[in-house]
């Protein structure tokens, strides 16, 4: 199998999910019978963590943001950070793989943690989505899930 180079980039589907989130928790803050003094900490709190997800994982703008995936043979790949570090990994077995979203899991050699990157549909192309089905169900993803 050859390999093969997928770079990611925003997706709308993402950005719609964040909001949804984010205003139901807006919501259930207002909703809340505390003093607004403390309503306003939980909604400046709230707004700053939904800014840094905005910044790292929807615009792909932190040094340790994920930017794309480099596919190599059986279940071996590197990821490429904005911060232009490459690091080599495994796909691990307890990735989730659907026609809309994939939430890959990667074992890296040096760390105790392992690593994930959510790939929306609309994140890449069409083809490069298929070709990362396809790669997945080639390797033990697939082959974990049916054992």
């Amino acid at each position: 199998m050859q390999k093969i180079d997928i770079s990611l980039k925003p997706s709308r589907l993402f950005i719609y999910l964040l909001m949804v989130i984010l205003v139901g928790c807006l919501l259930c803050i207002f909703s809340l019978s505390v003093a607004w003094s403390l309503k306003i900490i939980l909604i400046i709190s709230v707004l700053f963590y939904g800014a840094w997800i905005f910044w790292k994982e929807i615009y792909l703008m932190s040094a340790a943001s994920m930017v794309g995936l480099q596919l190599l043979e059986e279940e071996s790949c590197y990821l490429r950070y904005f911060s232009s570090n490459t690091i080599a990994a495994e796909i691990d077995g307890s990735s989730t793989v659907t026609a809309l979203v994939c939430v890959l899991r990667f074992k890296v050699p040096d760390q105790r943690r392992k690593t994930a990157c959510v790939v929306f549909k609309d994140s890449v192309d069409k083809e490069m989505y298929r070709k990362l089905m396809v790669w997945l169900r080639c390797s033990k993803v697939e082959k974990k899930k049916n054992s």
